[in-house]
């Protein structure tokens, strides 16, 4: 099975090599999108053995994750797993969503900050989630318990039926939508996000009212 992890960075510079050398202690094919960035992050992972391309401009992070995944599927990927370039994903969280697709054999694995690990979260980014995921439960009718949680594992196979549009941050609502549109095969995933004051001041994530602009967007298509 040849895994490839698609990491999507925007001004990373401070982070995003000890990222990648970290995954890389686990796999050997990444592929890391630099999204516009205005720092020094193309320069961090210079003599790194990855597979490196760049957006001219920012364009968001769900438009360098598709970019990202097509070209590790061109590269003959089995397995896609999605990254954050902050540092807030354990590189044994990475290897367990992988694992879970033939463990439990499903087509996504999704971490989940709600399971059996408890993250430390911030009070004010809890309370959104609870939000989220209320919305989620009601519009969607998709039992999920971390809408918003950025790691997560698929199929290359898969990728037409989960391919989202939306280039920001709502790429993560509208990947539920998808899976519960196209009856994808998923699993929860049980990770601990790692926060600190570098990753909580990047972070900028959708509220249920964006949750909801998508789903009337779907439903008006």
């Amino acid at each position: 099975m040849k895994v490839f992890a698609v990491i999507p960075a925007h001004n990373e510079g401070r982070r995003i090599r000890d990222v990648v050398e970290k995954i890389l202690t686990r796999f050997s094919n990444i592929v890391v999108v630099n999204d516009g960035s205005r720092d020094q992050t193309g320069e961090a992972l210079k003599s790194l053995p990855i597979y490196y391309c760049e957006h001219a401009v920012n364009l968001g992070q769900g438009a360098a994750l598709k970019t990202g995944t097509e070209l590790a599927i061109s590269l003959g990927a089995d397995v896609i797993v999605h990254v954050d370039a902050d540092g807030q994903h354990r590189v044994e969280d990475v290897g367990n969503v992988v694992a879970a697709l033939d463990e439990h054999n499903v087509d996504v694995a999704l971490g989940s900050r709600f399971l059996t690990i408890v993250s430390d979260i911030p009070k004010k980014k809890r309370a959104i989630l609870r939000l989220a995921n209320l919305f989620l439960r009601v519009a969607l009718r998709i039992k999920i318990s971390d809408p918003q949680n950025g790691l997560r594992a698929f199929k290359s196979s898969i990728w037409p039926k989960i391919k989202f549009d939306y280039d920001d941050f709502r790429h993560c609502t509208e990947v539920l939508f998808l899976i519960k549109k196209n009856n994808v095969a998923f699993i929860e995933i049980p990770v601990k996000i790692d926060y600190d004051e570098y990753s909580c001041s990047k972070e900028s994530q959708p509220s249920a009212k964006m949750g909801a602009q998508i789903l009337v967007d779907e439903l008006l298509k």
